[in-house]
């Protein structure tokens, strides 16, 4: 299947497979399509064939020791500020300027998540959850963004478009589309390094709620719900800065273009990643993604012509005040 990262490619393999049992379950009656009819009717929509990092996911996640300093049953942070922006309505949170650790220490996370370091960003805003199906409409009818390639999700026929669906996260949108909304919407996407403070935090944690795995309180992964939940549906799995659905639901498409930490011309300073590239990055993982790669250094290169049922977007853009 064209598109298929490689380091999810047996998750992505069994979508067909549980389309099918949802489809039998439905309706008890009709024959339901095979995984081959899955593949054929609704190949990802892109030009260059999407690969991950590395090859394939480690075999087991790596033993994480430290205790989480955020709990799911402590209070959930309250960001100390907060705005709403003017052009699409969303809720967007400070982020102040300062130094974070980005990446992994070995052992960790994955070969392009090494080494670990220190990075200074200035201050910037970023958007609390993903963009919206309404918030997107709102460009599509202004003329400005392209509708999404696919109206449908992974396992409903209608949803861009359906009502029920207004305020889960909008999908099948390249990269190009998601830059054209944020810059309608008088923004940027953000960049990697900004993206990976906004999840972790100035600490470094391992997930935007601390460094214990994933529970069901924290996050939509691993096929536990089988599709995208409404956006803010996972307070517990809110960031020191108090993002939400950083973790899970829908990978979000970030700035930079794509390059090793090692052998990309990769600043400490408010960094964007090297010049050029085929490919740019997609980061936090998705509905589909097991616990390890839900984390907040999991990096994916992703061709910008790319669009699928589990990738969307935030905004950001940086702050005047610092």
């Amino acid at each position: 299947m064209a598109g298929v990262r490689a380091k999810v490619s047996e998750t992505s393999a069994f979508r067909g497979l549980l389309l099918v049992i949802i489809t039998l379950a439905l309706c008890g009656c009709a024959e339901a399509p095979t995984a081959t009819e899955r593949v054929a009717t609704s190949a990802p929509f892109v030009e260059d064939e999407v690969r991950s990092s590395s090859q394939a996911a480690p075999t087991s996640n790596p033993t994480i020791l430290s205790p989480a300093t955020h709990q799911p049953d402590t209070p959930i942070p309250t960001p100390a500020r907060t705005q709403m922006a003017l052009d699409d309505g969303a809720i967007m949170l400070f982020i102040p300027k300062g130094d974070f650790l980005m990446g992994s220490l070995k052992g960790e996370g994955e070969k392009d998540e090494y080494p670990q370091h220190t990075v200074q960003l200035n201050a910037f805003w970023i958007d609390q959850t993903e963009v919206t199906n309404r918030m997107y409409r709102a460009c599509v009818a202004d003329g400005v963004c392209n509708e999404p390639r696919r109206s449908s999700s992974f396992t409903r026929e209608e949803y861009y478009g359906n009502p029920q669906y207004l305020d889960y996260p909008v999908v099948y949108v390249n990269w190009f589309d998601a830059g054209r909304y944020c810059r309608w919407a008088g923004k940027r996407l953000p960049s990697e390094a900004e993206w990976e403070k906004a999840a972790r935090g100035s600490e470094g944690f391992i997930y935007p709620w601390g460094n214990i795995e994933p529970g069901t309180l924290h996050a939509n992964y691993d096929l536990l719900v089988g599709d995208t939940t409404e956006t803010g549906s996972y307070p517990a799995g809110a960031s020191p800065y108090g993002a939400l659905d950083m973790a899970g639901n829908v990978m979000e498409w970030v700035l930079d273009w794509y390059g090793e930490y090692t052998t990309s011309p990769y600043k400490t300073y408010d960094p964007s990643g090297p010049e050029n590239g085929a490919h740019r990055i997609a980061r936090g993982g998705s509905y589909l993604f097991s616990p390890f790669l839900i984390r907040s250094a999991e990096r994916y290169w992703v061709s910008p012509y790319y669009a699928d049922d589990d990738l969307g977007f935030r905004c950001a853009f940086s702050a005047v005040d610092q």
